[in-house]
């Protein structure tokens, strides 16, 4: 009887390659915070959090029986491995540590998804393979039944929303020795028959997502139909915010809403990791104050901080940002700073303001109102898209939009000077899609009549 063993189909995972055996390393970041499962939100105890490293990697930390943890992480950190048992291994990118000079502490919610068990005629993951022997005669399509197979219906979704998600899958057969890749339709969906038992091992990926390394064990070659689903952990997005106790903070972009949830057992810290890059307005309310901020999300870990000063009952604009380079400065209703106010961004050959901005400029409005001795300049820019020309003209319809919804507040159009730049003074470089959309604003600054 011919055998073939699963076992041979197994890679070795690199993040489970030897950790590095250097005991002293500097630190740059003090990491608190609690891991849980994806679907259930439950605490996970013995997760091995370590930090990946060009050198290798080093242990810094297991979660505690409550799911809580607390890690020194070196400066020369790229990154945190979390591994336990029955959940796949999870990457948090900390390229963001380049921007930090001195130590820094955060809070985090950070998440795991569980495994996909070994079992006949179902795709799991590779980290899950026991030794399986299979011979050749069981199931196998009888002389009469020649033409049997098994139909395989295949649909790639995030794991985390559960919504279909286009991928391309590769699969390795073991008996003939031959590799097929495919791409999944629009849907996710990809149909597929079997002629004959068979281990076969299947790579499935997305733009943005973890790589799926699974097998599939073809037991069944009897004319059945089965339904299999492959689900991608998208690269680990996280935001986190000090905001201090009591406050709400949320996340909105293209008519959603992602709210930020407390860090259990870290006062005044709030967390998401449903949110993905891109643009998205941060709203934090607090004891009546409006704080807004416009964030460029990246892969990995961001964190912002808000510090209330001491001599002033109101948040100061020291936000940070990780690792988007381009820090805004925050927006505070109802006590204004000169140099804070926030930028009010427009999609791609538009000059139609958001629901958002126009709720910044009923607060601006307000202040403007009973602050008679100050005048707004308001600036109109673009991206570097298309004719300059257009370009300066759209520049000039946002900043008249702008104007225009201030009169309607009772602000009297010679208070609003506006202008438009086109696309002359970028703050972001014109080279992504998301950089682009940082340049397509309204810039707002107050000054005095004096």
């Amino acid at each position: 009887m011919n055998r073939i063993k699963a076992i041979a189909l197994m890679f070795t995972l690199s993040c489970l390659t030897a950790y590095s055996q250097e005991a002293n390393y500097a630190s740059c970041l003090s990491i608190k915070g609690i891991i849980i499962d994806y679907t259930s939100h439950n605490e996970l105890t013995d997760v091995r959090l370590s930090a990946k490293m060009v050198t290798g990697s080093k242990l810094v930390r297991t979660s505690t029986n409550l799911g809580r943890f607390s890690a020194e992480v070196p400066c020369e950190a790229t990154g945190l491995l979390l591994e336990r048992a029955g959940y796949r291994t999870q990457f948090l990118s900390l390229e963001g540590l380049k921007a930090i000079n001195d130590s820094q502490q955060i809070a985090i919610v950070i998440p795991l998804l569980a495994v996909d068990w070994q079992r006949k005629d179902y795709t799991y993951l590779q980290t899950e393979q026991k030794e399986y022997v299979q011979g050749d005669s069981a199931s196998e399509p009888s002389k009469a039944n020649q033409q049997a197979v098994q139909h395989s219906h295949f649909v790639i979704k995030d794991a985390l929303r559960n919504t279909p998600l286009k991928a391309s899958i590769c699969f390795y057969y073991t008996k003939n020795t031959i590799k097929k890749c495919v791409d999944t339709d629009q849907t996710g969906k990809l149909d597929l028959d079997f002629e004959q038992r068979d281990i076969v091992a299947i790579e499935a990926s997305a733009e943005g997502y973890q790589r799926y390394d699974g097998n599939l064990i073809i037991e069944s070659v009897d004319g059945r139909s089965i339904k299999q689903s492959i689900k991608l952990q998208r690269e680990l997005t996280i935001l986190t915010v000090q905001a201090g106790q009591g406050a709400q903070c949320n996340l909105t972009a293209d008519g959603k809403t992602y709210s930020l949830t407390p860090v259990q057992g870290q006062i005044g810290w709030y967390s998401t990791f449903e949110a993905i890059p891109t643009v998205y307005d941060l709203v934090i309310k607090k004891q009546g104050r409006l704080i807004t901020q416009t964030i460029n999300l990246h892969n990995g870990l961001n964190y912002v901080i808000v510090k209330k000063e001491e001599s002033e009952n109101t948040f100061a604009p020291t936000t940070r940002i990780y690792p988007d380079s381009s820090t805004k400065k925050i927006m505070i209703s109802p006590a204004f700073r000169l140099d804070s106010l926030p930028m009010l961004y427009f999609e791609q050959s538009s000059y139609k303001l958001r629901a958002d901005s126009k709720e910044l400029l009923k607060h601006i409005a307000l202040y403007l109102q009973s602050h008679k001795d100050l005048k707004v300049q308001v600036a109109g820019h673009t991206d570097n898209v298309g004719n300059e020309r257009l370009n300066k003209d759209l520049s000039e319809f946002r900043a008249a939009v702008v104007t225009n919804f201030l009169t309607q507040q009772g602000i009297s159009e010679s208070r609003c000077l506006k202008v438009g730049y086109g696309s002359q003074y970028p703050i972001s470089p014109n080279d992504t899609e998301a950089n682009k959309a940082l340049n397509r604003r309204v810039s707002l600054k107050l000054i005095t009549t004096q």
